[in-house]
């Protein structure tokens, strides 16, 4: 495979000159660049090109973005969801593509070859000279106007940019969004349904929201209506953050492992270690506390060829027969260095209350999921110094004013967090009716705590996490 990447790169009109050297290329085995199949040499260089072209097309078209996130981590987890792969590529991976492809293009030196690949090169290179001479001082706002949205997006809006004129229209998102609240909102899907909603947006019907997501939706409708959530919720004096991304894996393996199998939309979706470290920031900027919606799956990967590449489309990438299960958390501070973490969890509080009806009706089990809750639990009891636990519930509407009912326990984790946004969420007893959580936790989400107690000071690391993008103002 590495023969492919190499070739696609030294055709004439190419990057670089012929590679020479194995470290030239980011990936030993191309398979996220081009499919298994049984096509001949040249078309696989010319697909592997095609790709190549395709990122720098997508760093080139968000200059802005680039610019203000001074290519750092966030700008390339923007970039790298973007780009449709056949298997899953990280932010790192993608930006040390791209640093590889100028290095050789640099030892080639810029301008001698031509070609189509070589002037998104160079302009890549411009843009990034561009970047540096500006200075790490000075701070940009990232906003888009309805001109810069395609015709194509805006045809499709359902709400808000229907009314908004390009010429009167203020600058979108919000001011008070950091730069990875940016990056979740500019996604196609997402600034195509919700330009220009912002907390001053007054909802009196149904037709205002996004879809309830509901078992079988897609990541990108998840991140649909948690974008939703946050535009409506909260203003330049918020004290809560929401992620944006649907948790959904144990680890980065475990992603790379479903990226097939939900045709590429793993690539939307956070681990709960990456959500962790995330809320850990957002409690240094201030925040008093912050929310996200697992939506898991079943840990056995479905039997899919590699042709059985589903729709990157809003269709779900879920097998019917193996619906997602759902989880809202909410962590917030109560004290110096004290917090409390709620875990809502409809499915195991309405299943353990009627454990032999929910069994025998729909095959449904109290602890299923608990290997991926007991990581979540893991993950965040390893960041934050939790003082207070509360598990179950079973939540009230938080859009029963306007008609829309709750569907199944997904769309109750979607009520949770809304509420939650809203600062809705008791503070205190949450045992209390309408909530009914308790501070019990489950057998099989504490096997973790046994496990610890064998690892050896060579398997523990401490978190150090001074570098994160997350750390930035905004």
């Amino acid at each position: 495979m590495v023969a492919t990447t190499a070739n696609a790169l030294r055709r004439r009109g190419s990057v670089a000159r012929p590679i020479q050297d194995k470290r030239d290329v980011v990936w030993s085995d191309t398979a996220i660049l081009i499919p298994h199949c049984d096509a001949d040499r040249k078309s696989l260089d010319s697909l592997a090109e095609q790709k190549l072209r395709q990122l720098f097309q997508i760093c080139l078209r968000s200059r802005t973005f680039y610019l203000a996130a001074r290519g750092k981590n966030v700008f390339w987890q923007f970039a790298s969801e973007h780009w449709d792969t056949f298997g899953y590529v990280s932010p790192e991976e993608a930006e040390n593509f791209i640093d590889s492809c100028v290095a050789c293009r640099e030892r080639w030196s810029i301008g001698r070859t031509r070609g189509e690949s070589a002037r998104l090169l160079d302009e890549f290179v411009r843009m990034h000279e561009e970047m540096l001479a500006r200075g790490a001082k000075r701070r940009y706002r990232i906003a888009i106007r309805p001109s810069s949205i395609s015709l194509a997006l805006r045809k499709n809006t359902r709400r808000s940019t229907s009314c908004v004129s390009p010429a009167t229209a203020a600058l979108w998102p919000p001011e008070h969004f950091t730069k990875q609240e940016v990056a979740w909102l500019c996604h196609d899907h997402i600034i195509s349904q919700l330009y220009g909603i912002t907390f001053d947006t007054k909802l009196t019907k149904a037709g205002q929201f996004p879809q309830i997501p509901n078992a079988n939706a897609h990541p990108l409708d998840i991140r649909l209506f948690l974008a939703f959530t946050a535009l409506v919720n909260f203003d330049s004096h918020r004290n809560t953050s929401i992620c944006m991304a649907p948790i959904t894996f144990w680890d980065d393996d475990e992603r790379r492992d479903w990226y097939r199998a939900t045709g590429g939309a793993a690539r939307f979706c956070w681990t709960t270690w990456e959500f962790s470290q995330w809320a850990k920031n957002e409690f240094r900027r201030g925040r008093e506390a912050v929310a996200g919606l697992c939506h898991f799956v079943s840990p056995d990967l479905p039997n899919l060829s590699s042709s059985s590449l589903m729709s990157h489309s809003t269709q779900h990438c879920a097998t019917e027969d193996e619906p997602w299960k759902c989880v809202g958390v909410l962590i917030r501070k109560v004290g110096n260095d004290s917090y409390q973490l709620v875990m809502e969890d409809a499915h195991h509080h309405r299943v353990s209350a009627k454990p032999g009806y929910y069994g025998d009706t729909y095959g449904g089990y109290a602890d299923t999921g608990m290997d991926f809750k007991a990581a979540l639990l893991e993950d965040v009891a390893t960041l934050f110094n939790i003082t207070a636990f509360w598990h179950g519930g079973d939540v009230p509407n938080a859009f029963e004013g306007l008609g829309i009912c709750l569907r199944d326990t997904v769309s109750s984790s979607c009520s949770f967090v809304f509420l939650a946004a809203q600062g809705k969420v008791p503070t205190q007893d949450l045992s209390e009716e309408g909530w009914e959580f308790s501070q019990n936790i489950p057998e099989q989400m504490t096997y973790w705590e046994e496990r610890d107690e064998y690892l050896t000071e060579e398997d523990t690391t401490e978190c150090d996490d001074s570098g994160s993008e997350y750390c930035e103002d905004r």
